[in-house]
């Protein structure tokens, strides 16, 4: 089994802040299994009016290692997000994502590394807020027993 997260954070008009906490198992040494809860705040002052929300979601992935550093992801989340149209009136909305990517994972110690991934959405549903083709960058930390 192994554990860790991510951790997002930006400041300024566009004010966002997150965390992915995760656990997985592996089913073979070079395969595992896992899932991870997402929670973010974000505050969005780019506007007239300043809007405000926190988006929650679960996610499942799979990763294959091929190299003792490299590995190959895919993942399937949803999401909850608050989402404004044009006259600032909001309603909430699930959006599924899957993202295929990869990333390379460096030992700190001997159970302990940072993992760096990039990995773009299959799906892109039209409520995503994320632009058609972003690749998503994460970091974290993973501690193995």
């Amino acid at each position: 089994m192994y554990y860790g997260g991510y951790a997002n954070f930006s400041f300024g008009q566009y004010t966002l802040i997150g965390f992915e906490p995760l656990i997985a198992y592996k089913l073979f040494p070079k395969f595992s299994v896992g899932g991870k809860l997402s929670y973010e705040y974000v505050k969005d002052k780019r506007y007239e009016t300043d809007y405000e929300s926190s988006n929650f979601g679960v996610s499942f992935f799979a990763r294959r290692r091929f190299f003792r550093k490299l590995y190959a992801h895919i993942e399937f989340s949803e999401m909850s997000y608050k989402l404004y149209d044009s006259m600032g009136e909001s309603e909430r909305n699930w959006i599924p994502f899957l993202y295929l990517g990869g990333g390379v994972s460096l030992p700190i110690t001997k159970r302990t590394s940072v993992n760096a991934e990039v990995l773009w959405d299959l799906i892109q549903n039209n409520d995503s807020p994320y632009k058609a083709g972003q690749p998503f960058f994460n970091v974290g930390i993973g501690v193995g027993f």
